[in-house]
């Protein structure tokens, strides 16, 4: 056909054709609307994509698509866009009219005739097979296939996210390299479809333990990393609380794993590397964790290893006595020694019972060594109530034997006195041993007491219907306040030894320590001074106005069968 006999009406109405079948046949959805953003026309495929009949949306807002997962901002720029430009492309999610959501790729046109709006077209199409292949290849890139958890791609990519945030952050993050301990026995002798079940058990276990945000990782066969982020903003207390996290691994790692009537036992080796700043990369780290871990197996496997030197021979000496902690208690390696306490007269007032750890291999190891991990690990709850035991017994077989204590004090850990479990535990204990109640003094601290003041007056006078009497030990060294101290049931203070050492030489201690007994005069309560170790010392506290005394002065601690020898030195 010749241009020059084609009329520009017949050309028009052609092109109106062509657009006609465009609308009615394309596979995208298109929505006109008028200038009020009324819907005048849809295509079949929008009534396909969108489950909406025609008459369903015809002079209603587009709105009636929206899926709530675009804020307000949103929309406000994508106006901004089109009213500025006439046009707007991107990606958002439309709801379907069952509720379905589901993700398009969208274009809004102004139609603008005489510098005036007359109409907006849309075109939108259905994604959503796209964005799931787009899902399915980016798991497959960044996740592990058999285990579901991270794999090397995607911790590498967090891990380099942590060094570009370092200087934001300025808290510790840890790596853990975990290595199965012969793991390959496994797979020789029961074959991959076991260990591959072995494997699938063991990521669950550390999905367990690991918290939310914790990045955890298969790397290898039977290799696993963990990234722990933000941990302390110190180094010290960052290895305490990794420490402690990789002991409960290895403890996790060792229960029984059942697969196909098959118990499986299974320890790991675990390497740990610490970093908080941008001087690192990924792969140093790794290799830092990785060599921490063989380290790990080279001191007997089932252990972990911190990488740098000094963190791990704190780490080790940390491991090793928290393992001869356990033995201790099982083995009854714990005595307890006596310090007697008197008044001026020299007359014998009480005695405290002082534990004391006798490793056979070390000797005697002094409580400040030993008592802060039993506080951590929880051993101190067992520990302390066979110290009682222990003590209460030895009170009972002095009376028997004719031998007179008024009083014995009994140091009571933070987490035993909060156990929920310690008051029926002390009734037992009185009960079993048969010792007077009376006559037995519980020693707490005033750092306990100011953190649970309501619950523990509530078991003080609980315990002190039976006999008990209290005692707040290290009075002056934590939250002293009178506030608090005339509402506690309690029976006497202990001067810290601190305040008495220096009181021929330091003004403000003598200060402090006429200050706290002229309080314990005022709420009537008995004072004890520890550490007394010499004459000018006594006169001092004398002049103050002390009652009773316990020191080296007078006695030091000593085996129950030397109690009543307490000039002679048995340290």
């Amino acid at each position: 056909m010749n241009n020059q006999n084609f009329s520009p009406y017949q050309a028009m109405t052609v092109n109106l054709q062509l657009y006609k079948v465009m609308f009615e046949t394309s596979s995208e959805a298109m929505v006109i609307t008028d200038d009020q953003a009324r819907i005048v026309d849809i295509n079949p495929a929008f009534c396909k994509i969108t489950g909406y009949k025609k008459e369903e949306v015809l002079g209603k807002n587009p709105k009636i698509l929206s899926s709530g997962l675009q804020d307000r901002h949103f929309y406000q720029q994508m106006w901004e866009q089109i009213n500025s430009h006439h046009y707007w492309q991107g990606e958002l999610w439309n709801k379907r009219k069952n509720g379905e959501i589901f993700p398009v790729w969208q274009t809004i046109n102004q139609v603008i005739s005489n510098n005036t709006v007359k109409h907006y077209i849309s075109v939108f199409s259905d994604i959503s097979k796209f964005k799931e292949a787009e899902e399915k290849l980016w798991k497959l890139a960044h996740f592990d296939s058999l285990t579901g958890l991270a794999n090397r791609n995607l911790l590498d990519i967090k891990l380099r996210q942590q060094f570009a945030n370092a200087d934001q952050k300025p808290h510790y993050n840890a790596l853990l390299f975990i290595d199965l301990d012969d793991f390959k026995r496994i797979n020789d002798s029961l074959g991959h479809k076991v260990g591959d079940q072995f494997l699938i058990q063991v990521a669950q276990r550390l999905k367990q333990l690991f918290r939310s945000d914790d990045i955890i990782a298969r790397i290898g066969g039977d290799e696993f990393v963990v990234l722990l982020n933000n941990m302390a903003d110190n180094q010290r207390e960052t290895v305490d609380q990794v420490s402690r996290i990789a002991i409960k691994l290895l403890d996790s790692m060792k229960l029984p794993i059942e697969i196909a009537s098959h118990q499986l036992h299974l320890s790991c080796s675990i390497g740990i590397t610490l970093f908080n700043d941008d001087s690192k990369n990924s792969d140093q780290v790794l290799k830092e964790a990785d060599t921490a871990m063989y380290e790990a197996k080279h001191n007997g496997k089932n252990n972990f290893s911190f990488f740098y030197d000094q963190l791990q021979q704190e780490a080790d000496k940390r491991l090793t006595l928290e393992k001869e902690l356990y033995e201790a208690l099982q083995q009854d390696q714990f005595e307890v020694l006596y310090q007697l306490q008197f008044n001026s007269n020299q007359q014998i007032m009480g005695c405290e019972a002082l534990i004391r750890w006798r490793h056979p291999e070390k000797g005697l190891i002094s409580p400040a060594d030993f008592i802060p991990i039993a506080e951590q690990t929880g051993l101190i709850t067992d520990i302390g109530e066979q110290v009682l035991i222990k003590a209460c017994r030895q009170w009972v077989s002095w009376q028997h034997a004719g031998l007179h204590i008024p009083h014995l004090s009994i140091n009571i850990s933070s987490r035993q006195f909060i156990d929920n479990d310690f008051t029926e535990k002390i009734k037992a204990i009185i009960q079993c041993t048969g010792v007077d109640a009376n006559c037995i003094t519980l020693e707490i601290t005033e750092s306990l007491l100011f953190y649970h003041i309501q619950s523990s007056i509530e078991k003080i006078n609980q315990l002190r219907e039976l006999g008990l009497r209290f005692s707040i030990d290290d009075f002056g060294t934590g939250y002293s306040s009178l506030s608090y101290l005339s509402r506690l049931p309690i029976d006497q203070l202990k001067i810290d030894r601190s305040f008495v050492l220096n009181l021929n030489k330091s003004a403000p201690d003598l200060a402090i320590v006429d200050t706290i007994i002229a309080m314990a005069k005022h709420l009537h309560l008995e004072v004890v001074a520890e550490g007394v170790e010499t004459e000018v010392q006594l006169q001092q506290l004398q002049q103050c106005g002390c009652d009773c005394f316990q020191g080296f002065y007078f006695a030091r601690p000593q085996p129950a069968q030397d109690i009543f020898h307490p000039l002679e030195s048995t340290s």
